[in-house]
């Protein structure tokens, strides 16, 4: 998502006379992660491995935290209640957890025109 915003700067005298108002072009781009558990992104779509995606709550914890606990990486910012699984370990083969991995842009297909 990008917001752009225009600000104006006031007019200054300059020996008598005001100047016209400059304007300011700001820009400001934030980007949320694009992240999936690789059980559910085709093999072609899947990029690194960022974090650990949690099935039941579907939060992106960071790939150093052994637990889950704590604010997940990405994920909804207002959580009406805990995670069944909060606090247990992402052990390997557990059900409740898959590794999450960037997802890649679509493959184009050439045009046949």
């Amino acid at each position: 998502m990008i917001e752009i915003a225009l600000c104006f700067r006031p007019g200054r005298r300059v020996g008598g006379a005001i100047t016209a108002n400059r304007v300011f072009l700001l820009s400001m781009t934030y980007r949320g992660s694009e992240a999936a558990p690789t059980g559910r992104l085709a093999e072609e779509r899947r990029g690194r491995e960022v974090g650990r995606f949690c099935l039941a709550c579907g939060s992106v914890y960071p790939l150093f935290q052994r637990r889950h606990q704590g604010k997940p990486s990405f994920g909804k910012d207002h959580v009406s209640s805990p995670c069944s699984h909060e606090g247990e370990s992402f052990e390997p083969g557990a059900d409740w957890w898959q590794p999450a991995v960037e997802v890649l842009p679509a493959p184009v297909e050439p045009d046949n025109a």
